[in-house]
């Protein structure tokens, strides 16, 4: 949103002292980055992944980033980004979670919105996986819609709640009233109970007080099935001393304290990609740019987002099907990465993921797997050179990628290379239109934006992507292979508060709506000081006022900042997003929306770092494409000159990527190290 807002900034304690070191550690599905800065010295590395016991990664990079700083790892304040809840949800697993709900709403969940995905679709493919399985307790109470407290339950429906609770050998429990977000005080009276068991207790007041009962129980009772998990998780991290910070990437962009993530783990759905478009932003700000795509293309996922001047936001996170009412960056996420599972649907025809093979046991060539991946493709094809794979630490297997090539063009009576190219022009075309859809979201020409590519696989197929697109200019960061890593480093530490209102603003003053922002930035204000979120961090605090607003009888709201302006900035807002607006319409504020932001945990740090130099890059290479080899100078991204350029066919290399320059493209090294590709 490009509109003005209003901002107070709020000192309290005073500038903190800032850390010795700062190290950004981006957990993925195959590898996890590392990115530590300290005192003008940067280090970076990947380690792959373990799924069983992604914390004992997380604190490995620590160490060696500890070492190769050569600080103390307790002088280190960590900022994490973890795809352990993303994990979670997209699998449907989670621990052993009771919903406790208002009498006669117990299967709620269940019954959901009715709506139907594929509305022609007269056999849906499986029902959906409960959210919580038959743990679901009714309590006696009634709170109205206006807040009033018509029933509250009894001290006898408490205790016996207890008892059954505490009989089930649950985790996790969520307590989910009607109209909590009114009046909290019956959800408040039940956890207050519950809250001294050996489980975790979460409400909806707290997770999400806003209307819509189906998806602020969703979001109340996902919080809870994630929460141990993660809680275990980041407890693995403060082993270090008393005021060794560990903050943990959210899901809007911003980081927030450990102990803040541990009690509301929804935030963090979209750690990782978020972390990517604030890196992103921040590259865009640096080049002069106003608004670029963003292609994140990783070893599990790819994630696109527009950029602009501030991140995109949207109120409308889902993971799969299920809304999760959370505000998150807008993004566009598809499973398709460099571990992606390449083969044949049952009819034939050719299919990319959603399975992936992960860290373990890893693409083909890796040595470890039987099946065949994306990574083994790009492998064979030249695009990745094997000599550099992993700075060319790793020796891979390719006759076994091969050998799978071969059979599964066999069954599809193609030619192995022929195939290999097919694929990779569908995962290009695929990422192609989902650009599309996200530019043409905002009204915009994608062939007009320059893209900015990243991710362990996004040099291999962004050109190609732009070409596709119409595109003509591509950017390649510096350290492109762990730029969610280096955008922890760049984050702003956030927390944000909604509530509830549904106002008439033909009926209420300008006075009265800020009073209400007022109360609404103090709670929150409150809350970051009692759990110390802040911590370090509260100089130079700022607050930022918003509306979530919609046309009466609509059921979607667009979030506007508030200003003496705001009806005029919804009504243009809604003409930029839908094509239309209808200034004589009534408009309803939907909720008020308050959002702290307080300074990034680093300061100085570059976007530009030099890669290590390979050890033997070879100076040409072969590239199978369009049904034939081509030859490509190959160069060392280490050993590119600032303001250098290359033209195409081409290939950049170093320990963490490879950028593919086609015939007809042309990059240039800036200043900063980035490389930019342009067609000529």
């Amino acid at each position: 949103m490009n509109h003005p807002h209003e901002e107070r900034t709020v000192s309290s304690r005073g500038p903190a002292a800032p850390p010795r070191g700062v190290v950004g550690i981006d957990t993925g599905g195959t590898f996890t980055d590392v990115v530590a800065w300290a005192e003008g010295t940067c280090f970076h590395c990947k380690l792959p992944s373990d799924p069983r016991d992604p914390g004992a990664v997380v604190l490995a990079g620590l160490e060696a980033a500890a070492g190769a700083l050569d600080l103390p790892v307790d002088d280190l304040e960590l900022l994490h980004g973890t795809t352990l809840g993303t994990n979670l949800l997209l699998e449907g697993k989670g621990c052993r979670a009771a919903l406790v709900t208002t009498a006669g709403f117990g299967d709620l969940l269940a019954i959901a919105r009715q709506n139907r995905s594929h509305l022609h679709d007269l056999a849906p493919l499986s029902a959906p996986v409960p959210i919580v399985e038959r743990l679901r307790f009714e309590v006696p109470e009634r709170t109205l819609s206006n807040g009033e407290i018509l029933i509250s339950p009894s001290r006898g429906d408490l205790a016996n709640l207890r008892r059954v609770l505490d009989a089930e050998g649950i985790e996790a429990v969520a307590v989910c009233f009607l109209h909590s977000y009114r009046n909290p005080a019956n959800e408040e009276a039940v956890a207050a109970v519950l809250r001294d068991g050996a489980y975790f207790v979460c409400t909806s007041s707290e997770v999400l007080p806003v209307y819509r009962e189906y998806e602020r129980f969703t979001a109340t009772a996902l919080n809870a099935r994630i929460a141990p998990a993660l809680q275990h998780h980041l407890g693995k991290l403060r082993w270090r001393k008393e005021g060794a910070m560990t903050w943990v990437m959210q899901s809007t962009g911003g980081l927030t304290s450990v102990q803040r993530a541990g009690r509301y783990p929804l935030c963090t759905v979209l750690s990782g990609p978020a972390a990517g478009v604030t890196a992103a932003r921040g590259l865009a700000r640096s080049l002069g740019l106003t608004q670029a795509l963003s292609l994140d293309l990783g070893g599990t996922s790819t994630d696109l987002a527009l950029v602009e001047e501030t991140l995109v936001l949207s109120g409308d996170l889902r993971v799969g099907d299920l809304p999760l009412g959370s505000t998150a960056v807008d993004l566009t996420t598809l499973a398709l990465g460099g571990g992606s599972i390449v083969n044949l649907d049952p009819g034939g025809l050719p299919r990319v993921g959603p399975e992936s093979a992960g860290a373990d046991p890893g693409p083909a060539c890796s040595g470890r797997g039987e099946l065949l991946t994306l990574t083994d493709l790009d492998v064979l094809t030249g695009r990745l050179p094997a000599s550099t794979y992993l700075g060319g630490k790793t020796t891979l297997d390719c006759d076994r990628a091969a050998r799978l090539l071969e059979v599964l063009a066999g069954r599809a009576g193609l030619s192995p290379l022929a195939m290999a190219n097919g694929y990779q022009e569908l995962v290009e075309t695929s990422i192609r239109n989902a650009l599309v859809r996200t530019s043409a979201a905002r009204g915009l020409d994608p062939a007009g934006l320059p893209l900015i590519a990243f991710g362990g696989a996004g040099g291999l197929h962004a050109v190609p992507v732009a070409e596709a697109l119409g595109a003509t200019t591509v950017v390649f960061p510096a350290l492109g292979g762990l730029f969610s890593a280096l955008g922890l480093l760049q984050a702003e530490v956030t927390a944000e508060l909604a509530h509830t209102v549904l106002l008439n603003p033909a009926r209420i003053g300008q006075e009265q709506i800020g009073r209400l922002l007022s109360l609404l930035e103090e709670r929150l204000r409150g809350e970051l000081v009692a759990d110390e979120t802040l911590h370090g961090a509260e100089a130079g605090c700022r607050y930022e006022r918003f509306l979530d607003m919609q046309y009466a009888g609509q059921g979607h709201t667009l979030t506007v900042p508030h200003s003496r302006t705001y009806l005029q900035h919804f009504h243009l807002e809604h003409r930029k997003r839908h094509g239309f607006s209808l200034p004589d319409r009534q408009v309803e504020i939907v909720n008020l929306r308050v959002r702290a932001i307080a300074p990034p945990r680093s300061t100085g740090l570059p976007f530009a770092a030099r890669p290590v130099p390979l050890a033997t890059p070879p100076a040409q290479t072969r590239v199978f494409s369009n049904g034939q080899w081509i030859e490509h100078l190959c160069r060392d991204r280490a050993t590119l000159d600032r303001g250098e350029s290359l033209a195409g066919p081409a290939l950049v290399v170093d320990a963490t990527t490879s950028i593919l320059i086609p015939q007809g493209w042309r990059g240039r090294s800036d200043e900063s190290g980035h490389l930019l590709v342009e067609a000529r």
